[in-house]
């Protein structure tokens, strides 16, 4: 897909015209798969003859590639559709395919009434932003097919009328609600009386009031008398458009062909997420006769939200993850919900699935080389059909809710490094506040499915108490080590050193490393081993990072025996 596209041959695409030939024509073409999705480019062919054309004598050249198209089994009927993709029909369960994504996922083409066309393999690689496809019958080019700008993603692009070359003004953005129409007609061929709402926004106004806005079109070939344009409530996280309730309707005026007509209405609307349809009465094309959009009206506390994750993993990790975590009071439904990188987002499972309130989930690019390095893990862990890569030298991770709304996201920068893992200090609150993030300071570098590491007392000062005080390592198993309880402010480094009256270091304890607020435990050893002599020493314990401060105090060391 990001191949940059070959220039055909000048000679090749100076011709004054194409040769005489049955008459099939390339119909729509898909350069921009959806998602992170790779090699699910594909092209369309349209019979627009009154009779069936085999096509065991066309090839489809892009680039340098030609495709041959068929041996000579397959035949397209009079107004027959057929695809050629490079990816027909997954090799392996893991793998994408034209079947998975257009198909019933079935593993196999032509097993669903929906299936009804030829699908065919193609070796070509389409350029997003520009590019150009030739279609050739017994070698002589016969049709052609050109776009100079990005389709968007997971949209193609689809010829208006077919007996018009296949550049512009004669192609178009598919408006399909899925992006395309693969063995269908073109959402953009024109038909008499065809009405299409061409875009909406929404935006939140005081108390539950919500305001909507948008454009209205004539893409028919006819004139149109005047409709209603009627705003119902939608069953939440539907991706279609099922209607429970009429809230009200605005009147849209008559319009001559490609006149539009632009609406506002404002609708008060209960608390919470809130599925918004807009429709007008059926015509000749119903498709486009709907749209919807998701508002999150007042205060909705948020569920899931991201509370760990690790964007650069080492040797002999093998797997990028994310930890979610459930701050509802009660049980989560993970089935709608997507993650990824700034670029794109993912469904993390496919099926319904409950996760319990205050719980953690893991979502793994590599389940099985995420629980080799980390086998303790109890919390469930998901791996996604596919996996929007986390930059190592910072990105944005995106979580989506079932209605399409951004619900949490975190911007990083560089990755820790050596398996260390980006925590969050409160899980409950949002994750665009850097300032509620730090590195893990858990020894193992990472705390997948279990309370973040820092997740613990801070205060803005260095607060130390010190007991048993006096203490005697003398194996007696009384008072054998000292425990020092400390306090810290936030994502800060400390060092504690222990020192004898003469000043002379006897003991590190810890030497600027990144800690939480917690404890320490001396057994009266220094750093040679052995155990010191009975007297007084000096704890010194400092700070750096996001504060420097400073602490001492005294510890009395009696040896009994």
């Amino acid at each position: 897909m990001r191949t940059v596209f070959a220039v055909l041959s000048t000679v090749l695409f100076s011709l004054p015209a194409f040769a005489q030939a049955p008459k099939v024509v390339i119909n729509e073409v898909l350069a921009n798969e959806p998602g992170s999705f790779t090699s699910l480019e594909w092209i369309e062919l349209f019979n627009v003859d009154a009779n069936s054309a085999p096509l065991s004598d066309f090839s489809i050249v892009v680039g340098n590639d030609t495709s041959r198209l068929d041996s000579g089994s397959v035949i397209l009927p009079a107004n027959g559709f057929a695809v050629v993709s490079r990816k027909p029909v997954a090799e392996y369960e893991t793998e994408n395919s034209f079947e998975k994504q257009w198909g019933d996922n079935s593993g196999i083409w032509g097993d669903e009434a929906a299936e009804n066309y030829p699908l065919l393999k193609g070796k070509f690689t389409l350029n997003n932003a520009s590019g150009r496809v030739l279609l050739l019958h017994q070698g002589n080019p016969v049709d052609s097919f050109i776009w100079t700008a990005d389709s968007g993603d997971g949209k193609s692009y689809e010829r208006i009328a077919a007996a018009s070359p296949a550049a512009a003004p004669n192609i178009a953005v598919s408006r399909a609600s899925s992006g395309s129409t693969p063995g269908k007609i073109n959402s953009v061929a024109p038909v008499a009386n065809d009405l299409a709402i061409e875009q909406v926004t929404a935006q939140t106004l005081t108390g539950f009031t919500a305001r909507f806005s948008g454009t209205v079109k004539n893409v028919g070939l006819d004139s149109t008398v005047a409709r209603h344009l009627f705003f119902s409530i939608g069953v939440p996280g539907d991706t279609g458009f099922t209607a429970l309730q009429i809230l009200d309707s605005t009147q849209i005026t008559a319009l001559a062909t490609q006149e539009n007509d632009a609406f506002t209405i404002d609708l008060i609307l209960p608390s919470g997420y809130q599925r918004i349809v807009i429709s007008l009465p059926l015509d000749g094309r119903n498709e486009n006769n709907f749209a919807a959009v998701t508002i999150k009206n007042g205060a909705v506390a948020p569920t899931l939200l991201i509370n760990e994750f690790l964007p650069d993993p080492a040797s002999p990790l093998e797997s990028e993850w994310i930890e979610l975590y459930n701050a509802a009071d009660t049980a989560a439904e993970l089935f709608g919900w997507k993650i990824g990188d700034a670029k794109s987002q993912v469904a993390i499972v496919v099926d319904s699935t409950v996760i319990p309130a205050k719980s953690f989930t893991i979502v793994a690019n590599d389940k099985t080389g995420f629980q080799a390095f980390y086998p303790n893990v109890t919390a469930p862990i998901f791996q996604p059909a596919s996996w929007p890569a986390l930059n190592n030298d910072g990105d944005t991770i995106k979580l989506v809710s079932p209605f399409g709304l951004l619900e949490d996201s975190i911007g990083y920068g560089e990755g820790y490094g050596g398996n260390v893992s980006w925590e969050k200090k409160d899980p409950a609150l949002p994750s665009d506040n850097l300032a509620n993030w730090w590195r893990s300071v858990d020894v193992k570098g990472a705390t997948p499915g279990s309370q973040n590491s820092i997740a613990a007392a801070y205060s803005e000062n260095l607060g130390v108490d010190i007991s048993p005080n006096p203490f005697s390592p003398d194996g007696d198993g009384f008072d054998d080590e000292v425990t020092i309880n400390f306090t810290l402010p936030f994502q800060a480094n400390l060092t504690a050193r222990i020192y004898d009256l003469n000043g002379r270091e006897v003991k590190t304890l810890l030497d600027n490393s990144p800690t939480a607020s917690s404890q320490l435990r001396w057994d009266g050893k220094g750093n040679n081993g052995k155990t010191l002599r009975s007297g007084i020493y000096v704890l010194f314990m400092e700070t750096s990072g996001s504060a420097r401060l400073t602490k001492k105090g005294t510890i009395v060391l009696v040896k009994k025996k």
